[in-house]
């Protein structure tokens, strides 16, 4: 099974605003953390490499929302050119977390009925040709203009690797988590409905990924009473993906493990999470 990736490792940069020099770092841990919206349907990145900035739009969305304001589906493919250029390139070969939060802070984001997500291309021209990929298409002005209005997340905050209390202390702010991860050909081809552990084997590439809730099972259940696991899980970590809903949706199956495109992981699978990065969208930074 052939899906999109895109998820290219953050370059070290010792500007980057730490999540642990937030109060939020040091608040109480509670057993149970929801930022979620299931309102929001998981992006489709189809073909393209452009998972990170289909991340990033959820994450945007989903944290505005609970931030009490009104938020409509944003295009990952505007972001996603706009990080393009600040990389430089001109290629569909994905970017970094930290690129597509630069260009949303930088840029904002227009909606995605103005720019939908397409990995067409116009097979008349070459190859080598950037006009032959229209995920590589320029906004225009007007798009650009109408993203510069939309700019609601104030800051963003690094959470080391593999640290999941600081992961769930950011998801009890209501704040979403945008993460990367080498994930294997055994991930790329799930149907979603297993509980995704640690990725060890034959590996596909980077994926970037929505952080969006974690705690027990049970909790879990009651929420979703069609999510019944194989055993009992003491914490769960709640995962946005990209590929929309049929990765989690099958005839067999058409609701099983949420709705939307959502996965569940242990946090074997979390503690793998690189490049993440907490979207702040309540409060602006002294």
């Amino acid at each position: 099974m052939s899906r999109g990736l895109g998820y290219v490792r953050d370059v070290p940069d010792e500007r980057d605003h730490k999540f642990s020099a937030h109060p939020f770092s040091v608040a109480p841990l509670l057993p149970f953390a929801n930022a979620d919206r299931d309102e929001v349907h998981a992006k489709n990145q189809l073909q393209t490499s452009s998972c990170v900035w289909n991340g990033v739009a959820q994450g945007a969305r989903i944290s505005t929302l609970n931030a009490g304001n009104d938020c409509p589906e944003l295009s990952a493919r505007f972001g996603y050119r706009l990080a393009l250029n600040l990389d430089g390139v001109d290629v569909d070969e994905g970017t970094q977390v930290r690129q597509g939060l630069k260009a949303l802070m930088k840029f904002g984001a227009c909606l995605e009925s103005e720019m939908p997500m397409t990995d067409a291309q116009d097979t008349t021209l070459p190859e080598s040709d950037p006009r032959r990929y229209r995920i590589l298409d320029q906004p225009s002005f007007a798009l650009e203009h109408a993203g510069f209005d939309r700019r609601g997340v104030k800051s963003y905050y690094r959470i080391p690797d593999g640290d999941i209390d600081g992961i769930r202390r950011a998801l009890q702010a209501k704040w979403c988590i945008a993460a990367g991860w080498d994930v294997t050909e055994a991930f790329v081809s799930n149907d979603g409905r297993s509980v995704v552990g640690a990725q060890t084997g034959s590996m596909a590439g980077g994926h970037c990924m929505l952080i969006a809730g974690a705690g027990p099972s049970a909790d879990w259940t009651r929420l979703y009473p069609q999510f019944q696991p194989s055993n009992p899980y003491p914490l769960l970590g709640r995962i946005v993906g990209s590929w929309g809903g049929d990765f989690v949706a099958s005839e067999q199956a058409p609701t099983h493990y949420g709705y939307n495109g959502r996965i569940f992981a242990e946090p074997a699978f979390l503690e793998q999470a690189q490049d993440c990065w907490a979207l702040n969208c309540t409060e602006v930074p002294q």
